[in-house]
């Protein structure tokens, strides 16, 4: 394994380990959730600004953003 695609590796398990511990913060944070219609709309903007929940969403964006190892081998090939 090339030093390059070690890094996509860990990067990506970082990130995805980071999301979910936010994640995980974030729900703990938010308590019980009523899951009944009402509920569910008056949960709705608790959920979409709790800063744990914002965090983990965005570290999965930016998981998406890793290259894969097969791209990282591509362009290896390509740059050589």
């Amino acid at each position: 394994m090339t030093p390059v695609a070690f890094a996509l590796v860990l990067t990506g398990v970082l990130l995805n380990a980071a999301a979910q511990l936010l994640l995980k913060a974030g729900t703990n944070a938010l308590g019980h959730i009523d899951f009944s219609a009402g509920g569910l709309f008056a949960i709705a903007p608790r959920v979409a600004t709790e800063p744990h929940i914002l965090g983990g969403l965005s570290c999965y964006v930016r998981l998406g953003a890793v290259p894969s190892q097969r791209n990282a081998q591509t362009s290896e090939a390509v740059i050589r």
